[in-house]
């Protein structure tokens, strides 16, 4: 019997590594917002307002879904899937990478709602969406209410551009 890894082997090591990775990055995170934030962090968590509000949850979310990870990895430790391809990442996932590299990129020139905007009709793309009239209604009625909520409900301000 051949005991090499096979990539199913491979793609649980490598599940497991990330879950842990990110498990100690979240943990991190925790610990850094009272010093990254203003000194009562924790005592004014509930307050959608606090600087604190977003951090935590951002670090949360991340812990539990690196845990899912972890335990996805554990659980696949006894069965016997189909090779899913190793280590080379879909076309698709490049793709998306580079589209978000380059909307990050672009939302200091664009802006908020103008980067969405591309974004959103760039990932439909991608992805083989053929109801145009959904995705370009999608792409301005989604920026405009994350725009919204952020400014009015939230008083964040996102990146204006040169458009908007």
């Amino acid at each position: 019997m051949d005991d090499r890894p096979t990539s199913h082997d491979k793609a649980k090591a490598r599940d497991l590594a990330v879950g842990v990775a990110a498990m100690a990055l979240a943990f991190a995170a925790l610990l850094t917002i009272p010093s990254q934030v203003s000194s009562n962090a924790y005592q004014s968590f509930g307050n959608i307002r606090s600087p604190a509000f977003f951090p935590v949850i951002a670090s949360g979310l991340l812990g539990v879904f690196s845990t899912l990870l972890v335990i996805r990895s554990r659980k696949m430790a006894g069965t016997d899937r189909k090779d899913p391809g190793g280590f080379l990442p879909s076309r698709r996932v490049v793709v998306v990478a580079i589209m978000f590299a380059a909307a990050g990129a672009a939302m200091t020139v664009l802006g908020f709602l103008a980067t969405a905007f591309a974004l959103i009709i760039g990932l439909s793309a991608a992805f083989g969406a053929r109801n145009y009239a959904t995705v370009i209604a999608l792409a301005i009625a989604v920026p405009a209410a994350i725009h919204l909520l952020f400014r009015s409900v939230l008083s964040v301000l996102l990146p204006s551009g040169i458009l908007f």
